[in-house]
C-alpha cells in the first residue's frame, strides 16, 4: 500500500472541502428560528468570505432587533417542555447531538479552515472538543436543578455554526430549543444583549465589546459570562526544562493564528538564560510554515479578516517606535491564494510599559522580557489591565 503524503491529505481536505463550499454558495445560510431556515424579516443579507482568498462562501441573513425578537420567543415557548423533559431524556439527546458532530468531524474541520484561516492540524480535532462539550454537559443534566451554573466558552463561526444547528435539530432536539440568528454587532447583538427575554448572554471577544455587552444588559440584570482580551505571560525561570519550555513557548502564541484569548503573547524570560534561550526561539519561529489552511503541514494559516490584518500590521511600527527590535517577521506574507498571511513576529529588547508588552494584538506575535527574579517576574506579569491565563 502506498504511504500517504502530506500532498494526498492536502488534496483529500480539498475533495472534502469543495462540495461543502458549493453548496455553502448555491443555498446561503439564513437564521434558524423555531426549526425553520428563515431569511430576516428585512431580506438584508451580508456577505462572508474566506480569509484564504477573499473568496464569498456564502450570502447570510443580516439579522436585526425584529429578528432577536423572534428567535427569543421561540426560545421562550420552548423552555417549558425542555425544562420539564425528564433529565434523561435530555441527556440523551445531547448526546445525540455530540454524536452527530462526531460524525461530520471532518466536515467541521475543513469548513472551519476555510471560513476562518486556522491551520488543519488544530481544526481536525476541534469538532471532537465540541462533541466532548456537549457530553460533558449531557452528563450534568440530572444536576441541573441543584443551581450548578456551568457555562461553556465553546464558540462556532458563521458556517459551522450553522452545520450545529442543523446537527442538533436532526439529533431530535425539539424545535426552538437552540436558535441561530447571524448580523453585525451594531444590529443584531445590540438587540440580543438588551432584549428582555433574554436572562443571559456568553460572550468570546474584544474587552471593550464585553463592557458594552455588560452595560446593555445592566437594566434588565442579565447574567453575563466572558472571556475576554488578555496579555497572558509564559515565565521561564533558568532552572527550567529549556526544551520543554520553547515548546510551550511556540505553542502558546503561534498556534491557532495567535488568534484566541488564552494566548500567551509575553514570553518572561531570565536575564541570565535570555540570550541563550531567544537564540533557539529565534530559530524556532524563523522555521514554522505558514501556509493554506489545509495543508497539514501549515502552523500558521490567514488571519480571519483584512481589518485584523492591518491591524496586528500595525504594531510593527509600534514596536519600532517603542524601541524594540524585530527579531523575526514584522511584514505580511505573500500565501496561497493572496489572503490575509502575516509571517509569525517575534519582538525581542522590550520592557513592560511599552504598548506591545501591554496591548493585545490577537495574532502570531510574541514580545520578549527578561526579569531579574521572581519577584520582578510576577511584577511585570500583572502590570497589565488584562486578567491572566496561564
Amino acid at each position: 500500500m502506498d504511504k500517504v503524503t502530506p500532498k494526498d491529505v492536502f488534496q483529500a481536505n480539498r475533495d472534502r472541502a469543495a462540495p461543502l463550499l458549493k453548496q455553502l454558495r448555491a443555498d446561503g445560510i439564513g437564521h434558524i428560528i423555531d426549526g425553520k431556515i428563515v431569511p430576516s424579516i428585512s431580506g438584508e443579507t451580508f456577505e462572508t468570505k474566506s480569509p484564504v482568498d477573499n473568496a464569498t462562501l456564502a450570502s447570510v441573513a443580516r439579522g436585526n432587533a425584529e429578528d432577536i425578537d423572534r428567535a427569543a420567543t421561540a426560545a421562550a415557548l420552548a423552555f417549558k417542555a425542555w425544562r420539564d423533559m425528564p433529565a434523561a431524556m435530555r441527556r440523551k439527546l445531547l448526546h445525540r447531538v455530540a454524536d452527530a458532530i462526531e460524525d461530520r468531524a471532518d466536515d467541521i474541520a475543513v469548513l472551519e479552515c476555510i471560513d476562518t484561516g486556522q491551520a488543519h492540524r488544530f481544526m481536525a480535532k476541534a469538532a471532537v472538543r465540541g462533541a466532548e462539550n456537549f457530553r460533558f454537559f449531557a452528563d450534568r443534566c440530572t444536576d441541573a436543578r441543584d443551581g450548578l451554573n456551568t457555562p461553556s466558552d465553546e464558540h462556532w463561526n458563521v458556517s459551522t455554526a450553522d452545520l450545529l444547528a442543523q446537527l442538533v435539530k436532526q439529533a431530535g432536539v425539539p424545535d426552538g430549543v437552540l436558535n441561530t440568528v447571524h448580523g453585525i454587532g451594531e444590529e443584531a447583538g445590540k438587540a440580543l444583549t438588551e432584549h428582555p427575554a433574554i436572562k443571559a448572554i456568553a460572550f468570546v471577544g474584544e474587552t471593550a465589546t464585553g463592557a458594552a455587552i455588560m452595560a446593555q444588559g445592566a437594566p434588565t440584570l442579565k447574567r453575563v459570562h466572558f472571556e475576554l482580551g488578555g496579555k497572558n505571560p509564559v515565565i521561564v525561570f533558568d532552572d527550567a526544562d529549556l526544551d520543554r519550555a520553547l515548546d510551550a513557548v511556540v505553542f502558546m502564541i503561534y498556534s491557532l493564528n495567535g488568534e484566541r484569548c488564552t494566548s500567551s503573547s509575553r514570553l518572561l524570560i531570565q536575564q541570565n538564560i535570555a540570550e541563550k534561550f531567544i537564540e533557539k526561539l529565534t530559530a524556532r519561529v524563523k522555521a514554522l510554515k505558514v501556509g493554506h489552511p489545509l495543508d497539514p503541514a501549515t502552523e500558521i494559516g490567514p488571519l480571519i479578516h483584512e481589518r485584523h490584518l492591518a491591524k496586528v500590521c500595525a504594531y510593527f511600527d509600534v514596536a519600532r517606535k517603542d524601541g524594540a527590535v524585530i527579531a523575526v517577521g514584522g511584514r505580511t506574507h505573500d500565501g496561497p491564494g493572496g489572503g490575509h498571511y502575516v509571517q509569525p513576529t517575534l519582538v525581542t529588547g522590550a520592557h513592560g510599559k511599552m504598548r506591545v508588552a501591554q496591548e493585545e494584538v490577537f495574532g502570531p506575535f510574541l514580545t520578549v522580557i527578561p526579569f531579574r527574579d521572581e519577584n520582578d517576574a510576577i511584577e511585570i506579569a500583572n502590570a497589565v489591565q488584562y486578567g491572566l491565563t496561564g
